[in-house]
């Protein structure tokens, strides 16, 4: 084993003195061929002395010494760009005594320097490089300060003599290189850098101090505001603090210390700057309200941030692996492309003229004068057009930033300043809202209480009365629920609790509802899995929380669907709890709108047309009830498969024991709702041959209402909803229909425009009769084609008018259209033709192309217009006034009167080629059509 150890030493000592040998030889040759200029100092030498005149570069790519050499031309760029570089100077000690040098090696990543004195041939080997770990640096002279920053250096101990130096440069990535090599005497270095750096630092560290403050201070008030803008203000100063501290370079030294690659990697990919960039146009975004101010640039900026912060990361991440000096390249176009995008930005929110926006725009000014400014001087100056600065010009893009931050925070207070006299005056109005709700709602009670005691005091007319009283009932709920939702407001609401037995308080509840569950064909299911649950409730508050959630739950269930109300007991939170789930098959609430459904006011847009929707306060105001329960609502729901609302109520045994009132006014409001008396239903009510009216509305009392004005005159036919509503007009083709706006399935417009649009129904005059009174909705509904458009509510003369003027003019139309010549003047002119003309023109072709034919009858028109026999006698009665069958005799005689006036035929004749069998039967009906025998018309 032994003998193995020591065969392996020799072997690896022969190699290792081989391969110094061979080193040798190349230095020695490399002497040999190079006449180099000789740097001479002497002992008076206190100058920096710039290397380039005394350089020779040559390009080795596996590192070995190369055997041919080049003179380094002045203010150039080393190429190619990744390898190792050799760099070669001959120095000449001219001083009997030693002389201390430093040796700049600017910001070189790794390099090795070879040195040898004379002809020795002893070499003398030292790392440095801005990547070379702290651990392996010469901290120069023991002063830690000297040992920070991005450049390298080394120091040297020049004897008296000839020094040959041979620096070995690896460029680990595709990059570059400008090497500014110099040669400083160790005094004039300790004057010049170790004193312009303590005062670099120093103002360094206090900017990053004051930065780092002020971005924890709006941390702060970001945690306890919840704004964003000074979330992504603290993030923006924070960053900008630790892109000054790394200019220090004490980033280097502390966090990097023995990681310099990856540090430099960092500052070369510009991540930080990348960083910074996206945080300054998210403040921006928050802070001037983009979203609001200018919503499309909003949405482009958005997607700007994430191309750039995927492209730039995925960018900085090929450098870090690979080494590709493109994609550092492709890189350093983001910060031209931000500039150019932020003074878009700019420009387009100064046109805005927003106050608030004015600070962003002042700072960002500031801060682009800075860069801009640094960036001259550092054109200028690399290409020896002005004289160095007697300070870093950082310090220009320093003072912009602090500049455009102290802007930037004075905006930002003005903000806060601002959002507090708007929540003040926020304030000020719901407090003023709440005071009207209060005032106007006690204002409601006392009309109402003289309407609900004179309808007890009416005697007779019992359908009115019930109208009254239920209708008195309902507004009744709605003045109790604004004053509810006044006193939640001002804090003053209290909970009158008593302790009993809830589950048969919640059953009769539920039960309420049975019968309108029942008249809308809906399965109402109560199941609890307690048999007795004693605990303290407000009977009130919970009645109105069940009714709000039944009464949604039937509205929004179609017929045949199912309603269940599941209640049990759970614990939550360690606590036990009464648990209500209220579940339908109803239409369930898109996804987009569950997170809003308990927002005041909220209305589904969705679901406009689909179904009526009330005030929008009903599912808001049961939250807060809960909330003063210290209970809590929540809901899971699919559209078109339900929804499933769940209450929580904590259960405690505190309040005195009790009975529940049974005198409940919303149970009683279920059960009157649910009253069917008069209630019309889809029934036709027929009396006599009076003109048929469809009223199309949702809201039963109305129906009933309408009913009582109109049926004396009126054949009248209902429909719950809109598409019920166009069925039926397609299928009867009534004289006129009264249709509301908002219902279910389809609303009013949409039931315009189909009606209008199609050619069985294109004639029926349409009242359009609802409480959205604006000016928009009545030119929409015209727009739909309606004739008249009434809002709610509407005088009863004046539907009564509306009526009997639509109808006169549709007899008006009649009588035009039982002239077969107004046909014959449309079919000549087909800029006056519409949907009435292309109908009868459609029949008359039928009867014309077969008029000889005595076997063409009613079944033909039908087949020709495509309707059934119902469909086409009311279509052509209520245009002609004609049946089909009077309808193809008028068009047969009118046929023959031309005959008999431009032809020899005689009678006979011509009633068989119009297709009459009977010459005798075409006489008489010759003289019912024209009030003459035929051969009065011959003559």
């Amino acid at each position: 084993m032994r003998s193995h150890l020591t065969l392996l030493g020799l072997l690896i000592g022969f190699v290792t003195s081989g391969l110094f040998a061979q080193e040798q030889n190349l230095l020695n040759s490399a002497n040999d061929t190079i006449s180099s200029p000789i740097l001479r100092i002497d002992q008076q030498w206190d100058t920096v002395i710039d290397l380039e005149n005394y350089l020779f570069v040559s390009y080795s790519p596996a590192g070995e010494i190369p055997e041919q050499w080049s003179k380094w031309e002045a203010n150039s760029e080393v190429n190619p760009r990744q390898g190792n570089l050799w760099y070669r100077f001959v120095l000449a000690n001219q001083n009997p005594k030693e002389v201390n040098a430093i040796l700049y090696l600017h910001d070189l990543p790794e390099v090795t320097v070879y040195h040898r004195l004379n002809n020795d041939p002893a070499l003398d080997t030292t790392l440095a490089g801005t990547s070379l770990p702290f651990s392996q640096r010469q901290l120069l002279r023991g002063k830690i300060l000297e040992g920070i920053g991005f450049s390298a250096q080394t120091q040297l101990a020049l004897s008296s003599g000839t020094h040959q130096f041979f620096l070995r440069t690896n460029i680990p990535f595709d990059q570059m290189i400008r090497p500014q090599l110099s040669l400083w005497p160790v005094n004039t270095w300790d004057t010049e850098t170790t004193a312009h750096r303590e005062h670099y630092l120093l103002w360094q560290g206090i900017l990053f101090g004051a930065l780092l403050i002020l971005s924890l201070y709006h941390l702060l008030i970001f945690l306890q505001k919840g704004d964003k803008a000074f979330l992504w203000y603290a993030l923006y100063t924070f960053l900008c603090s630790v892109i000054l501290l790394n200019e220090t370079g004490v980033l280097q030294i502390f966090l990097f210390t023995e990681h310099q690659q990856i540090h430099a990697l960092i500052k070369e990919s510009l991540v930080l700057s990348l960083t910074v960039t996206i945080l300054y146009f998210l403040f921006m975004r928050s802070f001037v309200g983009l979203s609001q101010l200018l919503p499309k640039l909003d949405q482009f900026l958005i997607r700007f941030l994430w191309f750039l912060g995927i492209s730039g990361y995925l960018l900085a991440l090929i450098y870090w692996i690979w080494g590709s000096h493109l994609a550092l390249s492709i890189g350093r176009i983001f910060p031209v492309l931000t500039l150019a995008i932020g003074l878009y930005y700019i420009i387009a929110i100064i046109k805005t003229k927003d106050r608030l926006a004015n600070y962003f725009i002042l700072g960002s000014i500031f801060l682009v004068l800075g860069v801009l400014l640094n960036t001259t001087f550092f054109l200028l100056s690399s290409y020896d057009l002005i004289e160095p600065l007697p300070f870093p010009r950082n310090y220009f893009t320093e003072i912009g930033i602090v500049i455009e931050i102290l802007i930037f925070s004075n905006g930002l207070g003005y903000r806060m300043r601002l959002q507090e006299k708007q929540k003040q005056y926020i304030e000020e109005i719901n407090q003023a809202k709440s005071d009207f709700f209060a005032n106007i709602s006690h204002e409601f009670r006392t009309p109402l209480t003289v309407i609900m005691g004179s309808a007890d005091q009416i005697k007779g007319n019992e359908r009115e009365r019930t109208l009254i009283r239920r209708n008195s009932k309902n507004l009744l709920g709605l003045v109790n629920r604004l004053l509810d939702l006044s006193k939640l407001e001002a804090g003053t609401l209290r909970l009158n609790n008593l302790q009993a037995d809830i589950i048969p308080f919640l059953q009769y509840l539920t039960e309420s509802f049975y019968s309108l569950a029942e008249s809308k064909r809906i399965k109402l299911v109560f199941y609890s899995e307690e048999k007795e649950l004693i605990m303290d409730f407000d009977e009130e508050k919970v009645q109105q929380v069940m009714y709000n959630l039944l009464s949604n739950a039937l509205k929004f269930t179609e017929e045949g669907g199912k309603v269940i109300v599941h209640v049990c007991q759970t614990e939550q939170h360690g606590k036990q709890h009464l648990q209500v789930k209220v579940r339908d098959s109803g239409i369930g609430i898109p996804a987009g709108s569950i997170s809003q459904i308990f927002d005041r006011f909220f209305q589904d847009a969705t679901n406009s047309a689909k179904i009526h929707q009330g005030s929008g306060i009903g599912l808001a105001f049961t939250k807060e009830l809960l909330g003063l329960m210290d209970g809590a609502i929540s809901v899971q729901s699919e559209e078109g498969d339900g929804s499933e609302f769940t209450f929580l109520i904590p259960i405690s045994k505190n309040a005195p024991f009790s009975t529940p009132a049974s005198n409940l006014i919303q149970a009683d409001l279920a059960k009157d709702q649910a009253d069917t008396t008069g209630r019309p239903g889809l029934n036709r009510i027929t009396t006599g041959e009076k003109d048929e009216l469809l009223i199309i509305e949702d809201n039963d009392d109305v129906v009933s209402y309408l009913q009582s004005l109109l049926e004396k005159d009126h054949q009248i036919a209902t429909a719950r909803n809109g598409q019920q509503g166009i069925e039926m007009a397609f299928e009867n083709i009534p004289d006129i229909i009264i249709c509301d706006v908002m219902m279910p399935e389809k609303d009013g417009y949409a039931v315009c425009r189909e009606l209008k649009q199609d050619e069985r129904t294109s004639h029926i005059p349409i009242i359009l009769l609802t409480a959205k009174a604006s000016p928009e909705d009545r030119i929409k509904g015209l727009e739909m084609g309606a004739d008249a458009y009434l809002t709610k509510p509407f005088n009863k003369e004046e539907l009564m008018v509306r009526l009997e003027k639509l109808l006169h003019l549709r007899r008006t139309l009649r009588a035009r259209y039982a002239d077969m010549k107004h046909l014959s003047d449309a079919k000549s002119d087909p800029s006056r033709k519409n949907l009435e003309d292309t109908f009868l023109q459609k029949l008359q072709q039928v009867v014309a192309t077969r008029l000889d034919d005595p076997t063409m009858g009613v079944v033909d028109l039908c087949r020709a217009a495509r309707l059934s026999n119902m469909q086409v006698n009311r279509k052509l009665k209520a245009l002609t006034g004609k049946t089909p069958s009077q309808f193809i005799r008028s068009i047969r005689l009118q046929k023959a009167r031309h005959l008999l006036e431009t032809t020899d035929l005689n009678i006979s004749e011509i009633a068989y080629d119009v297709g009459f069998k009977d010459p005798n039967y075409f006489s008489r009906s010759y003289s019912e059509e024209f009030g003459h025998p035929p051969n009065v018309t011959r003559k």
